[in-house]
């Protein structure tokens, strides 16, 4: 792992007791990495390694995560760019890729942890991150285009969309009116992300008076909420001129907008105008009725023109209420006279009024009061010579009234004649003649003659109508034909309760030879039915109506009646049922349905509505349903045959056909129709403008269209997960929640799974069958066949494929025994199931053996959520099964992910022996479990020593690993001295704990004559200074060692704690030793003041202290009883230079074994003269006098 070369030579040199002081500081760009990722991605980052007291750094790096891949793992230098890809193929939201980067070195090892945890997808936008749709919703608000867009993007289904079937079906759905504009806005409605736009109009109603001219005027539309709308506008009333038509809601300015039109005043009529604008909104219509008056008069004037009509139409009214004697002569006389009096009050100009009020005093029996009139009027006449020819007649039948003399009538009826063929036969003087020529009055038919010719001539006066019906009354048999005025008469004498009995008959007969249906016949003999009960009348109806019309409902009510009345009329049955209300499921009359049980020739609907209905009242006539049964089931599998359905159909079916009934043929179509659910429109706007239903199941790619009729529509759902939406003509879709029911229409599902035993080739059969049966319910073996064979369908969405997957995965998990699971696991498509899944995949591969199908597959998805346990015994099956030449990365990983969780075996760990490089405590750990099974550790071990002694990182429990190695004899001698000679340098230069162990195989190295080198002595050496008692082996060994540094020139103060334990050389007996530690190759000075306390004429001395070994610098000073040096040490040069210590040293009495040296005596004559003692004093001083007069008799100088 570590470059062999590095690390081999590092190893040789610490062998050979060559340590480098020199050691990199490192530290990492990051402290821990932490960041967000989308899933199914490959991501490439990096940090940096650097070396910050600017020694080369060496190393390697490595992730414990095998989604995290280094990408440059070695590395030399003293600034490094590590890069590293992370892979998030097969994460799912909120999974976190976790672990550490290790940074192995010969500065050390360091853990660089990370955690990569998956997050939403996102799209980035002006308003930053969009993720969901409360986002997208705001975006929309502020940044409308931009939104738009993006709604129309695959990447907002793909993002926004990603984890919602539902929603994503009805933005597929609403995107196919390729109106995106409308579709954006109803997919923010119906997912309940805003509200829908409300328009209401300021005004329902504008009125203009006179306005003169063309007129301009605004119509002020208001707007609640935002978002947007498309709206357009219509206008009736030929008068009303729109300047613009349609609209968006893009155009309105603070929630408002302006309909401009305009008013045409050379379209205005005299009087009241009506008109109306329209808005149609998407949510319905707003109307504003506009009202324009257009007097062609003054005010006053109008208003009195007003009341002089009013005055005129009562007048009207009182007479014909006299003439049909609903009011008394005396009544009808004095309200017209009240009436007359209130109109000559406003404008008493009118001469006919004046003949008028005449007459009627003259019916007063006031002849006085009626001359007076006639006289003025007939003076008045003659003064402004205005004979106008009706005015004229009229005074010429009122004074006829008043004289009562047959010579004056006689000759008014001349006149009158000639003033009516010089009229151009005026009506108003043929209504005078009516009354006046007894010709008209004896001949009945001739007066109705001049009646209709009147008519013919355009005449619609009700006067007319009064006096045909008064002819009719009288003598019926007059009323010939039905012809247009016949018709018009009748119908005003309906209107106006005047035409008797006699006449209902008359008219009763007319019809019955009548071929084509007119509507206003049919009111006139309704009229008559309801004001006379006579049969034959309503059989005279009844009959026109069945033998000239097709189906109305209006009718329903005749036919009942005739059936109540046991009429025998020819298909009054048949139009009786084909009539009547659907949702009326009464119970039909006995005849009736006697009636079709032997002769039914009804159109389809009618017969299933028909037989419906006698199913549904069977408790009511018994027998009569036995009798129904056979053509009621014959009809039942011929509509189901042909998948026919409606409300009826669908109670017949439930009704007669039962599971034997189910063939090959009928389960075609039947299965569709035990399915089949309806839809009825509730609100009027929805009927009105949608056209079609557009049916999407969230589990197939493609919708379903059904027509709207009459605001119903039938369409088969095969889940529950169904999205529908609506259409208009111009293709713009829409949702309609709460404007609209749907049910199904049978309840009872026992015979769908019969169906599709039958006819399993149905796709959309088949899914329904998955989601409501399901692998158990189903049986085992056939409902996996059914799921293989219809999960791999391109017509289903990728998200039922995985919830198809997921429900067939669930079920092996609990049946992983099954016989065909293995077929079925190697065929499987995991390419179309979610990381769950895809996992769930791994574990029953595992589980089965299926060994290299599962390698493959956590290759490609992972091994993240795989139970550790499977993992390790895959590992263990595949290593026996394949003989591995060289490492498999991708394998390894595996091996050290279950062996993270302690599973293992002898294989795994020979794998992980032989291949695994991890960090120091990874590689220990390794070591640990090892060691319970009888496996050869000393690769491992050296491996692992080598890693400590490379990169200074050492366990606690290191010595074991050593020990274990150093055991096993052919090992390599450089390592242990390597290692011994560390540990010896940890012990003596660094001050470090060290196992004590490491002196036991010191000595032992020792003892075989293995060569130590000086820094292993130095360890031992002071290793034994510390011990209380020395045995004679370490009392000759450490005699030796301190000989033998000594003449190395190592000497330390430690020596000193072996005074009187052992004999030291001479040279150590009169020195007192200043040691002082820092870092190898310092420059350290040493100012002392050397003499006693007493001495103050000497000053401080400055020294370069020489470094005796690895930053131990050593001055020894020879020194006598009650002398003292005061000293301090400095580290650096001149301004660099810092003071690191301070002190005193002094002289201290020390004992010795062994012979009294002259420097021993000389102390002892001090320490007496210090005490006083003088018997001590002369006696050394005698015996040191002695010793020097021996010296020089024995010893001369060398020349």
């Amino acid at each position: 792992m570590i470059q062999v070369i590095i690390v081999r030579s590092k190893i040789n040199k610490l062998a050979r007791g060559i340590f480098n002081s020199n050691v990199p500081e490192i530290v990492l760009s990051e402290r821990r990495i932490e960041k967000s990722l989308n899933a199914d991605r490959q991501y490439n980052s990096c940090f940096s390694i650097t070396a910050v007291n600017n020694v080369d750094v060496r190393g390697v790096v490595c992730s414990d995560n095998y989604r995290v891949v280094i990408k440059n793992n070695t590395f030399i230098g003293k600034q490094m760019v590590i890069g590293y890809e992370v892979n998030t193929r097969g994460l799912v939201l909120r999974d976190k890729i976790q672990g550490n980067i290790s940074v192995i070195c010969n500065a050390g090892e360091l853990l660089l942890p990370f955690e990569f945890e998956i997050e939403e997808e996102s799209i980035t936008t002006s308003m930053g991150e969009v993720t969901n749709l409360f986002h997208f919703t705001n975006l929309v608000q502020h940044s409308y285009d931009e939104a738009l867009t993006l709604f129309c993007s695959v990447d907002f289904c793909d993002v926004i969309l990603r984890d919602n079937p539902q929603y994503q079906s009805l933005y597929e759905c609403l995107m196919e009116s390729y109106m995106p504009k409308l579709a954006l806005e109803e997919f923010l409605v119906c997912v309940n992300k805003k509200n829908r736009i409300l328009f209401s109009l300021a005004d329902t109603k504008k009125e203009y008076d006179n306005p003169g001219e063309n007129y301009a005027d605004k119509l002020v539309l208001q707007r609640e909420n935002w978002g947007y709308a498309e709206l357009s506008f219509a206008a009736y009333g030929d008068f009303i001129r729109l300047i613009k038509s349609d609209v968006t809601t893009e155009e309105f300015a603070g929630g408002v907008y302006e309909i401009s039109y305009l008013l045409d005043y050379e379209k205005l009529h005299a009087g009241k105008n009506y008109g109306r604008i329209i808005v149609m909104t998407p949510g319905g219509e707003l109307a504003c009725d506009i009202v324009v008056s257009n007097p062609v008069m003054d005010k006053d004037d109008a208003g009195d023109h007003l009341e002089i009509k009013k005055g005129i139409r009562e007048l009207a009214d009182l007479y014909f209420n006299f003439r049909m004697r609903r009011i008394s002569t005396d009544v009808w006389t004095k309200q017209s006279l009240r009436v007359l009096e209130h109109i000559r009050g406003i404008d008493d100009s009118d001469d006919f009024l004046k003949l008028y009020q005449a007459q009627v005093h003259i019916a007063q029996k006031k002849p006085e009061d009626a001359a007076w009139f006639i006289n003025y009027v007939a003076d008045h006449l003659l003064e402004e010579d205005k004979r106008q020819e009706f005015l004229y007649s009229y005074y010429l039948y009122v004074r006829t009234l008043y004289t009562k003399d047959m010579g004056v009538a006689y000759d008014a009826v001349r006149q009158i004649k000639n003033f009516y063929e010089k009229s151009n036969n005026d009506e108003r003087i043929m209504w005078l003649l009516l009354y006046l020529d007894e010709e008209y009055s004896t001949n009945k038919s001739l007066r109705l003659a001049r009646i209709k010719e009147q008519y013919m001539k355009g005449s619609r006066s009700p006067f007319f109508y009064f006096e045909a019906c008064a002819v009719f009354n009288e003598q019926p048999p007059l009323l010939r034909v039905l012809d247009s005025f016949e018709i018009q008469a009748l119908l005003w004498g309906c209107k106006n309760n005047m035409l008797s009995e006699k006449v209902a008959l008359r008219v009763a007969e007319l019809v019955n030879s009548e071929k084509k249906f007119n509507n206003l016949i049919y009111r006139i003999m309704a009229h008559f039915c309801e004001e006379y009960d006579k049969k034959i009348v309503l059989e005279m109806l009844c009959n026109y109506l069945v033998r000239t019309t097709e189906a109305d409902a209006r009718y329903y009510k005749w036919y009942a009646a005739a059936i109540d009345a046991e009429l025998k009329i020819t298909g009054l049955y048949e139009k009786y049922v084909i009539v009547r209300d659907k949702a009326d499921e009464s119970v039909l009359p006995q005849m009736v349905a006697l009636y079709f049980a032997y002769n039914n020739a009804l159109p389809t609907d009618r017969k299933a509505y028909l037989y419906a209905n006698i199913l549904r009242n069977e408790k009511e006539h018994p027998g009569i349903t036995k009798n129904y049964m056979s053509q009621i089931k014959r009809f039942a599998e011929e509509q189901a045959s042909a998948g026919n359905i409606s409300c009826d159909l669908a109670y017949i079916y439930s009704s007669v056909i039962r599971k034997g009934d189910i063939t090959e043929k009928l389960a075609a179509t039947y299965s569709d129709i035990l399915l089949m659910y309806h839809l009825v429109c509730k609100d009027e706007w929805l009927c009105k403008k949608a056209c079609t239903v557009i049916v999407k199941h969230n589990e197939f790619v493609t919708e379903e269209r059904y027509e709207l009729v009459n605001g119903e529509a039938y369409f088969p759902v095969y889940t529950e997960d169904v999205t529908i939406v609506f259409e208009d003509t111009l293709g713009r879709r829409f949702c309609a929640e709460g404007m609209y029911e749907c049910s199904k229409l049978i309840k009872d599902d026992s015979l769908i799974k019969q169906c599709f035993e039958l006819n399993n080739e149905d796709l959309k059969l088949c899914v329904h069958i998955c989601e409501t049966e399901g692998l158990y319910r189903f049986g085992t073996e056939p409902g996996v066949e059914l799921y293989k064979r219809t999960v791999n369908r391109p017509e289903l969405k990728k998200h039922y494929k995985n919830r198809m997957y997921r429900k067939m995965i669930d079920y092996f998990s609990d049946n992983y025994d099954s016989e065909n699971l293995d077929t079925y696991l190697k065929k499987i498509d995991v390419e179309n199931l979610e990381t769950k899944e895809r996992t769930r995949v791994t574990e029953l591969l595992l589980i089965r053996g299926l060994y290299e199908e599962a390698y493959e597959l956590m290759k490609s998805n992972g091994y993240d959520n795989i139970s550790p346990n499977r993992l390790m015994r895959f590992c263990s099956m595949y290593l026996r099964d394949k003989e591995l030449t060289e490492e498999e990365t991708f394998f390894t990983g595996i091996c050290a992910h279950a062996f993270h969780f302690s599973k293992y075996d002898e294989r795994t760990l020979l794998y992980l022996l032989k291949y695994y490089n991890s960090t120091t405590k990874n590689l220990f750990k390794l070591w640990g479990a090892a060691k319970e099974f009888i496996i050869d550790l000393g690769g491992l071990e050296e491996r692992l020593l080598v890693q400590m002694l490379f990169t200074n990182v050492y366990m606690t429990h290191a010595i074991d690993v050593f020990e274990s190695y150093y055991a096993r004899g052919n090992t390599s001698l450089s390592v242990i001295q390597a290692y011994l000679n560390t540990q010896s340098y940890l012990y003596f230069v660094e001050n470090t704990l060290i196992p004590e162990k490491v002196f036991g195989y010191l000595e032992h190295e020792f003892k075989i004559d293995h060569d130590l080198q000086d820094v292993a002595k130095m360890a031992l050496l002071k290793y034994y200074s510390e011990l209380q008692d020395l045995n004679k082996m370490r009392t000759d060994t450490a005699t030796g060692l301190i000989t033998e540094l000594g003449k190395a020139g190592y000497v330390f103060a430690f020596y000193q704690k072996f005074a009187g334990r052992l004999p030291l050389p001479e040279e150590l007996n009169d020195k007192v030793i200043l040691e002082y530690r820092t870092e190898p190759g310092k420059y350290v000075e040493l100012n002392y003041l050397f003499g006693t306390e007493d001495d103050e004429q000497v000053s401080y001395r400055t020294e370069v202290m020489e470094e005796c070994y690895e930053g131990v610098f050593v001055r020894p000073f020879v020194m006598f009883y009650g002398e003292e040096v005061k000293y301090y040490i400095t580290e650096g040069r001149g301004e660099n230079a810092n003071l690191t210590e301070s002190g005193n040293k002094d002289m201290a009495v020390w004992k010795t074994d062994g012979e009294i040296g002259r420097y021993e005596m000389l102390n002892d004559i001090c320490t007496a003269a210090q005490l006083n003692d003088e018997q001590t004093l002369n006696e050394t001083m005698k015996a040191f006098e002695k010793k020097v007069k021996l010296a020089e008799k024995w010893f001369e100088p060398l020349a």
